[in-house]
Formats: C-alpha cells, structure tokens, sequence
C-alpha cells in the first residue's frame, strides 16, 4: 500500500458509502466497528474524541504514522482450490494489549483486477504472535477470492494405464 491508495481518490465501500479516500473510509469504518477496538482506544486518550480528530491523530501520528502501520500486511498462508479460489489468510491483531481487533490492508491484483483486503473483529486465534512485541498478529483474517474452476489434469499414471490397455488391443487386433 502507498500513500496513493490510502490518500488517492474518492473511495466507495461494499455498502455502496462514498468517501473522500480510502483511508478515511477504512477509518470510519474500523471507528464505527465495535469490535475493532479502535472507538474505546482513542476514547481512553480522550473521552470526548470524535472520528475526525481521531483520524487526524491516525493521519499524522508520528512514528506511529497510521497508514505506514497497517500497509505492512503479514499474509501467512495463500492457496487455490479445486473451484479456483484463491485462499488467503492475514496474521493481524486479536488480543493485543491496546485492545485492537483488525488486520492491516494488502492490496491485491488478480485476473486483472484490484483490491484492498482487510479485517476487522473477529479473527481466528493462531496460537502465534510477533517475535517484535510478543503479543501482535495472534489472529487470523481470512479471506477468498472467487476464481474460475481449473481443468481437471489427469494423473500421469491413468495416462500409461491407457496407453498400455491400448497398445495391448492394437497387438491383439494385429494376432486376430
């Protein structure tokens, strides 16, 4: 993720809510997400915190700089199925001591087409957390992207079957 697709253009969400830009509606809705932790975080620097300045906060944080933070992905496993799906699964936070509940944002080009991924509340406990801080990314965000079904190959050994049953009928015509 660069600072051009956090901050690029108007971005429209899944609900079809229009936003200035993909952060501020990644923000919004990650605010709006109870179960993300986001809300009650700021609300404990600042009781009387609004999403606007909270997300200056995120825009501008410093070190800590928001978007840098989560355009980090840490994808743990990626795999295809027999209907053509791809599978893929993002470590992100689950019980993290700042009481954050999402992933961070991988953008993703399949099949000619662009999209962000992300998740927010509820992730799958991986028994695994970050060597930096031994308590982040001990979840699991898991997502699919719809493929086309793959051409079923047979196996190389069905092959030779053939091939000998045929070679056994051509050798028994050629003895008739």
């Amino acid at each position: 993720m660069t600072r051009s697709d956090w901050f690029g253009g108007a971005y429209t969400d899944a609900a079809g809510t229009t936003y200035t830009n993909f952060a501020e509606g990644w923000f919004t809705q990650a605010w709006n997400n109870t179960s993300t932790g986001l809300q009650s975080y700021f609300k404990k620097l600042n009781p009387t915190a609004t999403v606007s300045q909270a997300f200056n906060l995120f825009k501008l944080g410093g070190n800590n700089y928001g978007p840098q933070r989560f355009s980090d992905p840490n994808v743990t496993a990626i795999s295809k199925d027999a209907s053509g799906n791809v599978n893929f699964s993002l470590a992100g936070h689950f019980e993290h001591s700042t009481g954050f509940k999402l992933s961070e944002v991988v953008k993703v080009t399949y099949n000619g087409e662009t999209n962000l991924f992300y998740g927010f509340g509820d992730a799958v406990a991986s028994g695994v957390v970050s060597k930096d801080d031994g308590v982040s990314h001990s979840g699991l965000y898991n997502f699919t992207i719809p493929g086309e079904e793959t051409a079923s190959v047979p196996e190389p050994a069905s092959l030779l079957g053939l091939v000998a049953v045929g070679g056994l009928m051509a050798a028994k015509r050629k003895f008739q």
